[in-house]
């Protein structure tokens, strides 16, 4: 069972994929008070292109500035979370499809004291219907 569904802000960056890169970014943000909901990055060739999930986009996008960070544009997002289970995602991804929604893309994660979360990334016009359909408890 879900226990939350919103809505949420995503924003990504690209920065030298290089070591102590990831962790100049997080320790300006973390000295700027943001809190994130996500964070997950990747290599892309000589860049490393690190998605984000703020717990207050204005602030995030303050800090941003501050610390030097380009920020491609404010994205919209749905954040799962709720009791971990087998098969969580499945049904999510199950609800979505039965709606005729797809999925760009997800990320998911067990914190491994039986709660799971998820990223949903759909196009911007399913949001509304998205959200509609996991709050649906049937």
């Amino acid at each position: 069972m879900l226990d939350r569904v919103r809505k949420v802000a995503h924003f990504n960056a690209s920065v030298p994929n290089e070591p102590g890169e990831g962790a100049r970014l997080l320790e300006a943000l973390r000295k700027a008070g943001v809190n994130l909901l996500a964070v997950w990055g990747y290599p892309m060739g000589v860049e490393a292109q690190i998605e984000m999930v703020p717990e207050n986009p204005a602030q995030f996008v303050r800090a941003a500035a501050k610390a030097g960070l380009r920020l491609g544009p404010r994205q919209e997002a749905i954040s799962v979370s709720g009791s971990d289970r087998t098969g969580a995602m499945a049904e999510i991804f199950g609800k979505l499809a039965a709606a005729g929604i797809n999925i760009g893309a997800a990320q998911g994660v067990a914190t491994g004291d039986g709660r799971w979360g998820a990223v949903l990334f759909l196009p911007p016009r399913e949001i509304p219907k998205a959200m509609k359909v996991l709050r649906n408890r049937k």
